[in-house]
């Protein structure tokens, strides 16, 4: 995910076709924001009726763009080995290329962020306090990964997003919390 400047601002992955999740704050000073494959860069609207800031996530609708969506799982469970990919922030080289980093999922906590102010014009220039129930996730991570898939080692399905990391540790929203903000749109046949 990267801003008009072409700045890098965190990782995002599609679930459906054109539809592309990330957290939220990888966009919220953004004003505008693309999606890039290798050298090329796509136009992406923030889709606000199934975003929900207060959670962290966002759903960005990508026109045109030839990314597959990924597979999904319905839920999560902790105590489980995953794999996350996406991109460190202060190694950019490997793009498009991309980082794997592979830990376990572990206990579920809530996750608060505190609101900020932020100058923008548009809807989702904004970040109210985040409050969201979340996996720990023991293993390496690096900063820049915000928003990226996290895949069970089993079967290679997506079963949350990396949010954030502390001192300590990592922290992954769960899939179903993705999966409730698109219903009823979303069908229960795309995951499984």
């Amino acid at each position: 995910i990267r801003d008009n400047q072409g700045d890098f601002l965190g990782t995002g992955f599609f679930v459906r076709k054109e539809y592309c999740v990330t957290c939220h704050h990888n966009i919220y000073r953004a004003d505008k924001i693309f999606v890039q494959r290798g050298t090329k860069s796509y136009s992406a609207k923030w889709v606000k009726p199934y975003s929900d800031p207060k959670k962290d996530i966002s759903l960005l609708k990508v026109v045109g763009a030839p990314f597959k969506p990924l597979n999904i799982t319905k839920e999560t469970y902790p105590n489980i080995s995953v794999t996350i990919w996406g991109f460190p922030q202060d190694n950019l080289r490997n793009f498009p290329s991309g980082n794997d980093i592979s830990g376990t999922l572990l206990t579920s906590r809530p996750f608060f962020w505190n609101s900020e102010d932020v100058e923008g014009q548009h809807e989702w220039n904004k970040k109210p306090r985040v409050k969201v129930n979340v996996l720990r996730f023991h293993g390496f991570c690096e900063l820049g990964f915000s928003g990226a898939p996290v895949c069970y080692n089993g079967d290679g399905r997506v079963v949350g997003i990396f949010e954030a990391l502390d001192e300590n540790s990592g922290y992954v929203i769960p899939i179903d919390t993705v999966i409730s903000l698109l219903s009823p749109t979303y069908k229960r046949q795309d995951v499984s």
